[in-house]
């Protein structure tokens, strides 16, 4: 006999933590964690209406098993197969504002040397460095979906300071990760200010190389 299935609601979520509650009709709260839910390309949010089978947790607390998300986009299979983070297709004005940017700041380094103003090897560093940023984030977001240990916000941030900073903005757009935060948003933003900025002083010859 198959398990009966509860619906309900998800009302808390803690995203770098990976788990929260679901409010059953009765408002019983069910514990619920990244594990449990079916794979889909989008990451869990509150308000989000779930199916679940109801059983016990860790703690023995109650918990929800083999969730299913209503509406959600199902996980590519060819990439679930591989264990690989989803890259969205629905895209928004702030993705494409982080690609546009990425480019903008690849094209200015890939400038700056035809003009002579800066070593021919700059566009082969930026690149090498903007792989590992993708890589970093990749390795973030997999982290986060498997429930396993995080890299922090600190050293995502670093690694788009000391150059990755175009493969950040490529990672967060099409991985669709750390979009939603706010501040995290702005530091990206300011980073990537500051290359543009020194980019345009030396493509004018404001500062030598």
């Amino acid at each position: 006999m198959a398990a009966r299935r509860l619906a309900g609601r998800l009302v808390t979520w803690n995203d770098d933590r990976g788990f929260g509650f679901i409010e059953a009709p009765g408002r019983e709260r069910y514990f619920v964690h990244i594990n449990a839910i079916a794979a889909i390309a989008t990451r869990p949010r509150v308000g989000d209406q779930m199916s679940f089978v109801a059983g016990p947790g860790r703690d023995g607390r109650p918990a929800a098993l083999d969730v299913v998300i209503a509406g959600a986009n199902p996980v590519q299979r060819g990439a679930e197969r591989r264990g690989l983070p989803q890259i969205n297709p629905a895209f928004g004005v702030a993705q494409l504002f982080r690609i546009v940017l990425a480019l903008a700041i690849l094209a200015l380094a890939s400038l700056a040397p035809v003009l002579g103003r800066a070593p021919v090897t700059l566009t082969a560093v930026y690149l090498a460095l903007a792989v590992l940023a993708i890589i970093a984030y990749w390795g973030d977001k997999h982290a986060a979906e498997a429930g396993n240990r995080r890299t922090s916000e600190k050293r995502l941030h670093a690694i788009d300071l000391l150059g990755g900073i175009v493969g950040g903005l490529l990672a967060q757009a099409l991985l669709r990760h750390k979009t939603a935060k706010a501040g995290f948003a702005t530091v990206t933003y300011a980073i990537a200010a500051l290359y543009l900025a020194g980019l345009l002083l030396l493509l004018f010859g404001l500062f030598s190389q």
